[in-house]
């Protein structure tokens, strides 16, 4: 099975739970990805996804990337990887 993969942007906590659900008979392993100012809501995602879906999580990075055309802008990111 393959990695699925859901960036966190704009759209409500259960747009993205939504897509967990549909993931999860899909996939062996799910990435919630988010930067900068969606890193709380990736965090209420997985939250919600442990109580609601039935999984766990499996790993957590978290790190800050810099801008390639502006090296000096630096912005946070985290990946939440959950399994079944």
């Amino acid at each position: 099975m393959e990695r699925g993969e859901i960036p966190i942007g704009e759209k409500p906590v259960d747009k993205y739970l939504l897509s967990v659900l549909i993931l999860k008979d899909k996939c062996s392993e799910i990435a919630i990805k988010a930067r900068g100012k969606h890193i709380p809501k990736a965090i209420r995602v997985a939250d919600a996804a442990v109580k609601k879906a039935g999984v766990t999580i499996f790993s957590t990075q978290i790190g800050i990337e810099t801008d390639e055309r502006n090296p000096e802008r630096r912005t946070p990111y985290i990946e939440i990887v959950l399994k079944k």
